[in-house]
């Protein structure tokens, strides 16, 4: 179902910058596009910063960035 969705490129007045939408657009296309291209380095790692996630072994939320810190 995912291949019958059709993207288009316009101008959205929401947000005011052209970018992506879904069938004729939504919010979070705009939040799609100011995290992509308009946010700073610096708000975008304080954000993933405090991303937590379960651990299903330990059965504890535990940070991204902690559980992640070896992966490849």
């Amino acid at each position: 179902m995912v291949d019958d969705l059709e993207y288009t490129k316009e101008y959205c007045s929401t947000c005011e910058a052209e970018h992506t939408m879904l069938d004729g657009g939504d919010i979070i296309d705009c939040m799609i596009y100011y995290r992509n291209n308009v946010e700073s380095e610096e708000i975008k790692k304080a954000r993933e910063d405090k991303v937590e996630i379960w651990d299903p072994v330990t059965k504890v939320w535990v940070k991204k960035t902690e559980r992640y810190k070896n992966a490849v």
